[in-house]
Protein backbone atom coordinates (compact mmCIF):
# COMPACT_ATOMS: atom_id res chain seq x y z
CA UNK A 1 0.00 0.00 0.00
CA UNK A 2 2.68 2.15 1.19
CA UNK A 3 4.84 1.65 -2.04
CA UNK A 4 1.68 2.56 -4.17
CA UNK A 5 1.22 5.49 -2.64
CA UNK A 6 5.03 6.26 -3.12
CA UNK A 7 4.72 6.02 -6.62
CA UNK A 8 1.29 8.03 -7.34
CA UNK A 9 3.08 10.65 -5.38
CA UNK A 10 6.52 10.10 -8.16
CA UNK A 11 4.23 10.08 -10.85
CA UNK A 12 2.20 13.64 -9.83
CA UNK A 13 5.76 15.02 -9.28
CA UNK A 14 7.22 14.17 -12.86
CA UNK A 15 3.75 15.58 -14.18
CA UNK A 16 4.20 18.76 -12.41
CA UNK A 17 7.58 19.34 -13.26
CA UNK A 18 6.62 18.09 -16.92
CA UNK A 19 4.38 21.30 -16.76
CA UNK A 20 7.04 23.34 -15.39
CA UNK A 21 9.92 22.56 -17.46
CA UNK A 22 9.66 25.48 -20.31
CA UNK A 23 11.26 28.74 -21.66
CA UNK A 24 13.51 30.33 -19.27
CA UNK A 25 13.59 34.37 -19.14
CA UNK A 26 16.35 35.32 -22.18
CA UNK A 27 15.04 32.67 -24.06
CA UNK A 28 14.55 33.14 -27.54
CA UNK A 29 11.43 31.90 -28.17
CA UNK A 30 10.65 29.41 -31.63
CA UNK A 31 7.90 30.34 -33.98
CA UNK A 32 4.98 28.50 -33.99
CA UNK A 33 1.27 28.28 -35.01
CA UNK A 34 -1.60 27.64 -33.47
CA UNK A 35 -5.10 27.76 -34.91
CA UNK A 36 -7.60 30.45 -33.23
CA UNK A 37 -10.90 29.28 -31.88
CA UNK A 38 -12.74 31.13 -35.35
CA UNK A 39 -10.50 28.19 -36.88
CA UNK A 40 -7.83 31.12 -38.12
CA UNK A 41 -3.78 30.13 -37.74
CA UNK A 42 -2.43 32.49 -35.86
CA UNK A 43 1.49 32.39 -36.15
CA UNK A 44 4.26 34.09 -33.94
CA UNK A 45 5.95 35.79 -36.57
CA UNK A 46 2.77 38.20 -36.60
CA UNK A 47 4.10 40.28 -33.85
CA UNK A 48 6.79 42.38 -35.27
CA UNK A 49 7.69 44.04 -32.44
CA UNK A 50 6.68 41.43 -29.45
CA UNK A 51 3.18 40.19 -27.87
CA UNK A 52 1.89 39.32 -24.70
CA UNK A 53 0.60 35.76 -24.05
CA UNK A 54 -1.86 35.12 -21.60
CA UNK A 55 -3.19 31.24 -20.69
CA UNK A 56 -6.56 31.69 -19.78
CA UNK A 57 -9.58 29.17 -19.18
CA UNK A 58 -13.35 29.96 -18.69
CA UNK A 59 -13.19 27.64 -15.99
CA UNK A 60 -11.48 29.64 -13.46
CA UNK A 61 -13.33 32.20 -11.87
CA UNK A 62 -9.69 34.44 -11.16
CA UNK A 63 -9.18 34.84 -15.30
CA UNK A 64 -13.18 35.95 -15.09
CA UNK A 65 -11.89 38.69 -13.01
CA UNK A 66 -8.89 39.63 -15.24
CA UNK A 67 -11.30 40.35 -18.52
CA UNK A 68 -11.14 43.87 -18.05
CA UNK A 69 -8.16 44.45 -17.25
CA UNK A 70 -6.71 42.09 -19.89
CA UNK A 71 -9.01 44.15 -22.43
CA UNK A 72 -7.79 47.27 -21.36
CA UNK A 73 -3.95 46.27 -21.89
CA UNK A 74 -4.36 44.89 -25.68
CA UNK A 75 -6.41 48.32 -26.25
CA UNK A 76 -3.23 50.23 -24.97
CA UNK A 77 -0.42 48.42 -25.94
CA UNK A 78 -1.37 46.28 -29.12
CA UNK A 79 -0.94 50.07 -30.70
CA UNK A 80 2.64 50.05 -29.31
CA UNK A 81 3.71 46.69 -30.64
CA UNK A 82 2.86 44.66 -28.44
CA UNK A 83 -0.95 42.66 -28.66
CA UNK A 84 -2.32 40.71 -26.38
CA UNK A 85 -2.87 36.73 -27.58
CA UNK A 86 -5.12 34.59 -25.33
CA UNK A 87 -4.47 30.74 -25.01
CA UNK A 88 -6.46 27.99 -24.10
CA UNK A 89 -4.43 24.81 -23.00
CA UNK A 90 -6.54 23.43 -20.68
CA UNK A 91 -7.40 19.67 -21.51
CA UNK A 92 -11.50 19.46 -22.67
CA UNK A 93 -12.05 15.70 -21.53
CA UNK A 94 -11.22 16.71 -18.37
CA UNK A 95 -12.78 20.11 -18.14
CA UNK A 96 -15.86 20.31 -20.27
CA UNK A 97 -15.93 24.21 -19.65
CA UNK A 98 -12.77 24.41 -22.24
CA UNK A 99 -14.29 23.08 -25.20
CA UNK A 100 -13.93 24.67 -28.45
CA UNK A 101 -18.12 25.43 -28.57
CA UNK A 102 -17.81 27.50 -24.63
CA UNK A 103 -14.63 29.46 -25.76
CA UNK A 104 -16.35 30.38 -28.61
CA UNK A 105 -18.99 31.48 -26.34
CA UNK A 106 -16.75 33.00 -23.30
CA UNK A 107 -14.74 35.31 -25.69
CA UNK A 108 -18.37 36.32 -27.44
CA UNK A 109 -19.69 36.85 -24.18
CA UNK A 110 -16.79 39.20 -23.82
CA UNK A 111 -16.29 40.69 -26.93
CA UNK A 112 -12.58 39.62 -27.34
CA UNK A 113 -10.51 42.12 -29.46
CA UNK A 114 -7.44 39.63 -29.22
CA UNK A 115 -6.86 36.40 -30.62
CA UNK A 116 -7.64 33.35 -28.49
CA UNK A 117 -5.67 30.32 -29.63
CA UNK A 118 -6.76 26.47 -28.99
CA UNK A 119 -3.90 24.92 -27.41
CA UNK A 120 -6.18 21.53 -27.64
CA UNK A 121 -2.89 19.53 -28.23
CA UNK A 122 -1.46 21.36 -24.90
CA UNK A 123 2.18 21.82 -26.79
CA UNK A 124 2.56 25.27 -26.77
CA UNK A 125 1.58 25.22 -22.89
CA UNK A 126 4.67 22.60 -21.76
CA UNK A 127 6.83 24.32 -24.31
CA UNK A 128 6.13 27.95 -22.48
CA UNK A 129 6.14 25.47 -19.09
CA UNK A 130 2.82 27.34 -18.14
CA UNK A 131 1.19 25.87 -14.77
CA UNK A 132 -1.60 28.27 -13.96
CA UNK A 133 -4.21 30.53 -15.28
CA UNK A 134 -4.12 33.44 -15.68
CA UNK A 135 -0.65 33.64 -16.56
CA UNK A 136 1.40 35.99 -18.47
CA UNK A 137 4.98 35.97 -20.80
CA UNK A 138 5.85 38.92 -22.52
CA UNK A 139 7.81 38.30 -24.83
CA UNK A 140 10.04 41.19 -27.37
CA UNK A 141 12.22 41.57 -30.39
CA UNK A 142 16.31 41.92 -29.45
CA UNK A 143 18.75 43.45 -32.04
CA UNK A 144 19.16 40.29 -33.83
CA UNK A 145 15.20 40.84 -34.54
CA UNK A 146 14.67 37.18 -32.23
CA UNK A 147 11.60 37.14 -29.60
CA UNK A 148 13.09 36.84 -26.52
CA UNK A 149 10.91 36.27 -23.03
CA UNK A 150 10.84 38.52 -20.77
CA UNK A 151 8.52 38.82 -18.25
CA UNK A 152 6.58 35.93 -16.73
CA UNK A 153 3.90 35.89 -14.13
CA UNK A 154 1.29 37.83 -12.36
CA UNK A 155 -0.70 40.66 -14.14
CA UNK A 156 -0.71 42.66 -11.00
CA UNK A 157 -0.97 42.03 -7.73
CA UNK A 158 -5.01 41.85 -7.12
CA UNK A 159 -6.34 39.53 -9.17
CA UNK A 160 -10.21 39.84 -7.14
CA UNK A 161 -10.37 43.82 -6.83
CA UNK A 162 -8.82 45.91 -9.60
CA UNK A 163 -9.51 49.07 -7.53
CA UNK A 164 -7.00 47.48 -4.75
CA UNK A 165 -4.11 47.04 -7.16
CA UNK A 166 -0.90 48.36 -6.06
CA UNK A 167 2.00 46.59 -8.05
CA UNK A 168 0.94 46.53 -11.51
CA UNK A 169 3.35 44.14 -12.77
CA UNK A 170 2.96 43.26 -16.20
CA UNK A 171 2.60 46.66 -17.12
CA UNK A 172 5.44 48.04 -15.72
CA UNK A 173 7.63 45.36 -17.56
CA UNK A 174 5.60 46.57 -20.60
CA UNK A 175 6.55 50.55 -19.75
CA UNK A 176 10.40 48.91 -19.54
CA UNK A 177 10.36 47.03 -22.01
CA UNK A 178 9.16 50.40 -24.42
CA UNK A 179 11.88 52.27 -22.79
CA UNK A 180 14.19 50.04 -23.66
CA UNK A 181 15.53 49.61 -19.87
CA UNK A 182 16.30 46.77 -18.03
CA UNK A 183 13.12 45.50 -16.48
CA UNK A 184 13.34 45.24 -12.90
CA UNK A 185 11.01 42.83 -11.94
CA UNK A 186 11.34 40.01 -14.83
CA UNK A 187 9.24 37.08 -12.72
CA UNK A 188 6.21 36.78 -10.54
CA UNK A 189 4.34 34.07 -9.48
CA UNK A 190 0.96 33.63 -10.62
CA UNK A 191 -1.96 33.37 -8.65
CA UNK A 192 -5.01 31.34 -10.53
CA UNK A 193 -6.24 27.79 -11.17
CA UNK A 194 -4.03 25.23 -12.26
CA UNK A 195 -3.80 23.82 -16.14
CA UNK A 196 -5.71 20.81 -16.33
CA UNK A 197 -3.15 18.53 -18.20
CA UNK A 198 -4.24 15.23 -20.07
CA UNK A 199 -3.35 12.45 -18.42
Amino acid sequence: MRLTLLICLFIVGLLKLQAQIGYQLGDSIAPFSLPSINGIDWQLEQSPQGCIIVFISPSCPIVEMYIDRLQALHREYAPKGFPLVAVNSNYPAISPQDSLSQLKAFAAKHHFAFPYLWDHQQALARAFGASRTPQCFLLARDEQASLRLSYVGAIDDSPRDASSVKHKYLETALMQQLQTSPIQQSYTRAAGCGIRWAQ
